[in-house]
């Protein structure tokens, strides 16, 4: 498939022909390639996923190619803080309230009126209550905190419960 400007053209291996769609509805393709069973369109960073023959998106796209398809440093370390007097949610860069963690994370859970911000083999516990203040004499190690060895891949605490849950590579500990 090759896409450029509204033109596509299908290239018929088995018979050597080469078909010509319009697809007005998508953008300037620059680039376009299968992946996991699924055709995408980029541009820039942007892609759009679309049914290879019908040219049909399901979805809403554009998305951002950096969420999906690639790591980039020090790209998409936000969280979502939920204004309810407001307007709704809002997008803010963690560094922004939580300076001690400027260069990514990787877990965090909530308990208790504290943010447990997991780092490496440090944890960070913080007061939710804004503005957010890093608890005196935090970081603290894993071990020395949660009794348990790094990395961490997630962690969470189900509602009403007592209890963390900290998920290592395939592993879940309790």
């Amino acid at each position: 498939m090759l896409l450029q400007r509204e033109e596509v053209y299908n290239y018929d291996i088995a018979t050597e022909s080469v078909k010509e769609r319009q697809w007005a509805h998508l953008p300037n393709c620059t680039s376009a390639f299968r992946w996991l069973e699924q055709y995408n369109c980029f541009y820039g960073h942007n892609f759009t996923r679309l049914h290879s023959v019908s040219g049909e998106v399901n979805g809403v796209y554009p998305k951002d190619a950096r969420h999906y398809f690639m790591t980039c440093p020090n790209f998409s370390r936000i969280y979502m803080h939920l204004d309810t007097h407001n307007d709704g949610k809002h997008a803010f860069p963690i560094a922004r309230t939580w300076k001690e963690v400027a260069n990514g994370v990787d877990a965090v859970f909530s308990y208790s009126d504290k943010i447990y911000i997991i780092k490496g083999n440090q944890v960070y516990i913080y007061k939710s209550a804004a503005p957010s203040t890093l608890i005196e004499g935090y970081p603290k190690s894993l071990n020395e905190e949660l009794g348990i060895e790094g990395p961490v891949n997630a962690a969470f605490v189900c509602a009403d419960h007592h209890i963390v849950h900290i998920i290592q590579g395939e592993r879940k500990e309790y």
